[in-house]
């Protein structure tokens, strides 16, 4: 067996044992159940409202450097959106790519296969593969909840996840189908959140509030 870790959208990370048998959906509804929050004193419920909501997604991320070593063995292009795995020559660039997971898709036997595939084509080595670059994360992909009942079924934390999933998209530029009246709203939703959750900055980074004016930037 081997251990595997997923991020939820508000950073948190999630240390698994996946086997032989191990499906993406499986590491969903694990995750569902292990985060709890409390209610009243000695109570508590899972933070998630219902598993299947949720789906389990990897990221790649890859250097500038990694993209013009693998620059002359680029992978063939995979089939179809959305089914078909990313290859690593997609993922090259400064938009991390996104690629939801099949239910079924075995953690071990696949997609495990293609990250070391991948590694070796673009760094030469697992060993020299720098952090980040392949990632796995727990995101939301739709909601059976009408906005005027979701409490109590959607306690605050889960909403706290929504919003961070949203300013990722922001600021990685997935939001693509925006006006710019929306994009500035959002910008000042999150802007205002910044105000009263504040992230430490990244060493050598920006800070949030300078991430989302460069998001603006773009987008203009």
């Amino acid at each position: 067996d081997k251990e595997v870790s997923v991020c939820w959208m508000d950073g948190r990370q999630y240390t698994c044992a996946v086997g032989e048998n191990t499906t993406a959906q499986d590491i969903v509804k694990r995750l569902c159940r292990s985060r709890t929050v409390k209610e009243g004193r000695t109570a508590s419920r899972p933070l998630v409202h219902d598993a299947s909501e949720w789906a389990l997604f990897e990221v790649q991320h890859h250097t500038a450097a990694a993209a013009a070593a693998a620059e002359d063995h680029r992978a063939p292009p995979a089939g179809g959106p959305p089914s078909a795995p990313p290859s690593a020559s997609n993922a090259l660039g400064a938009m991390p790519l996104l690629h939801q997971l099949a239910k079924d898709e075995p953690i071990l036997d696949q997609l495990l296969l293609r990250w070391e595939e991948a590694a070796r084509l673009l760094y030469g080595a697992e060993s020299h593969v720098p952090p980040g670059a392949f990632e796995l994360r727990l995101r939301k992909v739709r909601s059976s909840v009408a906005p005027s009942v979701r409490p109590p079924f959607i306690v605050p934390e889960e909403q706290e996840l929504e919003v961070c999933q949203a300013r990722a998209d922001f600021l990685e530029g997935r939001l693509t189908n925006l006006s710019t009246a929306e994009t500035y709203e959002l910008a000042s939703v999150l802007a205002l959140r910044e105000m009263h959750v504040r992230a430490p900055r990244e060493q050598g980074g920006a800070t949030a509030a300078e991430k989302l004016r460069q998001a603006l930037q773009v987008k203009q």
